[in-house]
């Protein structure tokens, strides 16, 4: 048995980000501006994971639209997949265009195909993704798709898992295990870590190597509200992925199902809960690692996103911080105890 130091992890709420001067008079004058590279950045910093329930044709195009970007999730045929990438690329010439493969079967065709569909993003999805298999994927995926061509791996908890994908070709990492809303890794195998932590390592080791300076960092999984986006991204993230915070609205995939008092509700799941496994998998045996659930329905995402939005602009501007790099160089993370955390909600609502 290996026995590793033990220490802390942090998680969003165990932490809080300490008020300063500020000079921001107005939420308009913060940026979220993000680049993937050079030349190519979003508007918006939140991007939709690919999941078969958040992130299809409609979700990426009204994505598109607010400056941001959904993923679009690989659990179909990869003609679907390459028509859906084409209809979007008709429509929307400038945008980032993003879809995800496996790293088992036809994850090579299926890269070759969205490619010849216009996709500028390629997610290579995997829930542990500091593994053989993954390595071997990214190293040929960047060898023979197009040097423009976006690649985005993960996911990883650690620095180690950061630098072999980055070693071997991804663009992006994907930094998170464990921590997504209707995700029970860790129950089910006693695996994982806190995505906060995760990222305050992979961030550290980012900093101290010019080798992977360039080589972003998403947040996978945890962000439950703008606040903890906000966290996210003062502690080194350029981008988070999320599923929950996307759930639920009309551009999701899926139709309304209603109960027996009128309310209406979307199904949400993960891709490793055994719903989806048996859907797409066979029903051959897997272990879940997930759960599916009824989201209340919650219309449009347009006024959620511009929610989104005007909350995680106040959020830099409590750190005096136009843009992300300034949150990242201002922000200054206390501990909290758990009754300070409870004091942080409305909790005049226990009282009456």
């Amino acid at each position: 048995m290996k026995i590793k130091q033990l220490r802390e992890c942090l998680s969003y709420d165990d932490v809080f980000l300490v008020p300063q001067y500020s000079t921001i008079c107005s939420r308009s004058h913060v940026s979220l501006k993000s680049y993937l590279d050079s030349s190519r950045y979003l508007e918006f910093p939140l991007i939709a994971s690919p999941m078969d329930t958040v992130s299809e044709e409609e979700m990426a195009l009204r994505l598109s639209q607010l400056g941001s970007l959904a993923i679009i999730h690989r659990f179909m045929t990869i003609e679907k997949q390459s028509q859906i990438i084409q209809n979007l690329r008709n429509i929307q010439k400038t945008s980032i265009l993003a879809a995800a493969v496996g790293v088992n079967r036809d994850y090579l065709e299926r890269a070759i195909a969205l490619e010849k569909s216009g996709v500028d993003l390629i997610c290579i999805d995997v829930a542990h993704a500091d593994h053989l298999l993954m390595e071997v994927a990214l190293s040929k995926l960047r060898n023979c798709l197009n040097p423009n061509i976006h690649i985005v791996a993960g996911t990883i908890a650690t620095p180690e898992g950061f630098k072999r994908l980055s070693d071997n070709g991804a663009n992006s990492v994907r930094v998170g295990v464990a921590g997504g809303s209707i995700c029970e890794t860790k129950i089910n195998t006693g695996s994982g870590m806190p995505v906060f932590q995760s990222i305050l390592d992979c961030q550290k080791f980012r900093k101290n190597s010019l080798k992977y300076a360039n080589v972003k960092i998403i947040a996978d999984g945890g962000c439950k509200n703008a606040g903890d986006v906000v966290k996210a991204l003062a502690a080194g993230s350029d981008f988070i992925i999320a599923g929950s915070l996307f759930a639920g609205t009309k551009e999701c995939p899926g139709n309304l199902i209603q109960d027996s008092s009128g309310k209406q509700f979307k199904i949400y799941r993960g891709m490793a809960s055994k719903e989806s496994q048996a859907e797409y998998k066979n029903n051959q045996y897997y272990s879940p690692e997930g759960i599916e659930i009824l989201m209340p329905f919650r219309g449009s995402i347009i006024p959620i996103f511009e929610t989104l939005t005007q909350n995680i602009k106040s959020g830099f501007s409590y750190s005096n911080a136009y843009n992300i790099k300034e949150l990242q160089n201002n922000a200054v993370f206390a501990r909290q105890t758990y009754f300070g955390f409870s004091e942080g909600k409305a909790h005049i609502v226990n009282r009456i």
